[in-house]
């Protein structure tokens, strides 16, 4: 059985908008905006139950941080690659967004 994987990316210059347009660009797939009384608005593409992608706004204010995700606080927005099989392949596609940075990969 091959191992789900969990991969975190992050931007310091690009905006969740420019950052979900790009994404689109380079893995073929659209991404859908939702809203979150958590993280505020955020940017969804995929199954909830299999692979999925989330874009975000790192800057949502939801603790004495000011960052939705303190661990990640130098990235102004963060896209998320879950639960996914073919990581190495989505890292080499998005190797093609530049200010986009490969932060961390978990299988849990």
């Amino acid at each position: 059985m091959i191992d789900k994987i969990y991969d975190t990316y992050g931007s310091r210059t690009l905006s969740a908008d420019q950052l979900r347009a790009a994404t689109e660009r380079a893995l073929g797939i659209v991404f859908d905006s939702h809203e979150s009384s958590f993280s505020g608005s955020y940017y969804f593409a995929g199954d909830l139950r299999g692979e999925n992608f989330v874009i975000q706004a790192n800057d949502v204010a939801v603790d004495d941080d000011g960052v939705l995700r303190p661990d990640l606080a130098t990235y102004s927005v963060i896209l998320l690659v879950n639960a996914t099989t073919r990581a190495d392949e989505l890292r080499t596609r998005l190797k093609e967004i530049e200010d986009l940075e490969f932060v961390k990969s978990e299988v849990p």
